[in-house]
């Protein structure tokens, strides 16, 4: 009996703690992914964007993801993505700096630069569809 107790409970365990895998939980494939060196590079552009700051392993991103990608798919519209888990792999210190110039602190955020390069920046992190589709609706 306590065996089957002690089995029972390290499955649980397990189950309970097991790290999902961020292609399951966040579906990202409506953007286009980029890495710091392209932010970067999108950020001395003087092209309008929008890039979509988050990262998988996180609950609100994944709340947030699918209304973001309603939006894309009915507005017709290109975002990218910005992964911090994956930047944070290849190179913390330089994903820190590019989030403290922008101003961004946590995730979802949505960064989104006019032709002049003024930013506006969005928490997204409990804000609904409707509030999104003002910050990012074509001007």
């Amino acid at each position: 009996m306590i065996l089957v107790a002690a089995l029972v409970l390290i499955g649980a365990t397990i189950l309970l703690f097991k790290p999902f895998s961020a292609k399951e939980t966040m579906n990202t494939s409506k953007y286009t992914a980029i890495s710091t060196s392209e932010f970067k590079q999108l950020q001395q552009s003087n092209k309008p964007y929008i890039v979509y700051v988050a990262r998988p392993t996180c609950k609100y991103c994944r709340t947030f993801s699918p209304k973001l990608t309603e939006l894309v798919v009915e507005n017709d519209m290109k975002i990218y993505y910005y992964n911090t888990d994956e930047a944070r792999e290849e190179d913390s210190e330089a994903m820190n700096a590019l989030l403290k110039t922008i101003d961004i602190s946590s995730v979802p955020t949505l960064v989104k630069s006019d032709s002049k390069q003024k930013l506006t920046i969005f928490n997204a992190s409990d804000k609904s569809k409707a509030t999104a589709k003002k910050m990012v609706r074509k001007k």
